[in-house]
């Protein structure tokens, strides 16, 4: 299978390693405050910091998903994430587009 369009496997690459890094950021941040749960203990730079990423890269799908009072059980519940990573890399790929689209070709001179 010969994929044609580089922009494809941009927009796929990219949608994958936003959906590793939003739920990387989750799994750190969760870990972290499990870690410190039942002593008491205020969250670390560390979890401060996955967790202001999960937040991040869940936008605007999370904040929705909260408004709507929607939840699909099971596995289902990773498809609204997935939609968001392709929604993030769909607006990437554009943003690359248009700005090699704007660049003066300088060869020509």
């Amino acid at each position: 299978m010969k994929i044609r369009s580089p922009r494809l496997v941009w927009f796929f690459a990219i949608a994958l390693i936003h959906y590793l890094a939003t739920w990387g950021s989750f799994l750190i941040a969760f870990g972290a405050t499990m870690r410190r749960f039942d002593i008491g203990q205020e969250p670390d730079v560390l979890e401060r910091m996955c967790a202001a990423a999960f937040d991040a890269l869940s936008f605007p799908v999370l904040p929705l998903m909260e408004s709507v009072s929607v939840s699909l059980p099971g596995p289902l519940g990773h498809l609204p994430f997935l939609a968001n990573s392709a929604l993030w890399a769909f607006l990437i790929v554009a943003l690359i587009v248009r700005s090699r689209r704007r660049k003066p070709d300088r060869s020509r001179e």
